[in-house]
């Protein structure tokens, strides 16, 4: 290989790490997308099993996460940290979860969780909090990399500077 095809193979690699870190800043957020995204489909087609009209709340969420996904996908491409979509959709999902947590004391469950039975109450208020939970650490995480104040920056910033 000649000296100069090295160097540009080397230069590639570089740009390529960098972009995959870059890309590495948003992965928690890509991975608790997934989830609630999964969750929401689960959740809106048992509503539709049981002709509940309340399969619009997670219907909209599931549409709404795929525009978090898309926003997702870009951040590869893109180096820019605001991240619109993802803030809004887990205000949303975090007031969906607290509503369903909520919702266990009154009859509104029903119409909610009409797949639940007594008995399953407790789990569900669990999977409900920790799903609320979640957002508020994402919440968190998109703040910070909004701020670019996230741990991942500072380091991507230490590597940037080896490199030079």
């Amino acid at each position: 290989m000649v000296n100069q095809e090295k160097i540009a193979l080397k230069q590639r690699r570089q740009e390529t790490s960098l972009n995959t870190m870059y890309f590495n800043r948003y992965l928690l957020i890509r991975y608790m997308t997934a989830a609630y995204f999964f969750s929401n489909m689960y959740w809106a087609f048992l509503l539709i099993g049981y002709h509940q009209m309340t399969a619009i709340i997670p219907i909209t969420l599931f549409l709404v996460g795929i525009l978090v996904v898309i926003e997702q996908v870009k951040k590869y491409w893109h180096k820019e940290s605001r991240l619109p979509f993802a803030k809004y959709y887990y205000y949303a999902q975090g007031l969906v979860n607290l509503v369903g947590i909520l919702s266990y004391l009154t009859p509104f469950s029903d119409q909610l969780f009409p797949f639940m039975s007594a008995k399953g109450m407790l789990p569900m208020i669990l999977w409900l909090g920790l799903g609320l939970v979640g957002c508020v650490i994402l919440e968190k995480r998109i703040h910070a990399i909004e701020q670019n104040k996230d741990r991942a920056l500072t380091i991507i910033k230490e590597y940037e500077a080896t490199l030079k």
